[in-house]
């Protein structure tokens, strides 16, 4: 669940972050920094989120699991 969840935010602040460069980049906010033309489909958001999504859960779960699979004493025996 803690995984699910930092995945999740992780995935929000990266797509509220890729949103504001874009449109820094393509001048839609005050400053003109370049003249390139962004364009972002959901799609893109969709997948960006989907990839955040699956990399924390995964980094998050295959820990957990190999440290469910040992024996607590020889766990704390090497800490």
């Amino acid at each position: 669940m803690e995984a699910t969840t930092i995945s999740v935010i992780g995935g929000l602040i990266g797509i509220g972050a890729g949103i504001g460069a874009s449109r820094l980049l393509s001048g839609s906010i005050t400053m003109n920094f370049s003249t390139i033309e962004t364009v972002i489909t959901p799609e893109t958001v969709i997948i960006a989120f989907l990839v955040a999504l699956g990399v924390g859960i995964v980094a998050g779960v295959y820990p957990a699991f190999r440290a469910s699979r040992l024996n607590p004493i020889d766990a704390l025996r090497y800490e």
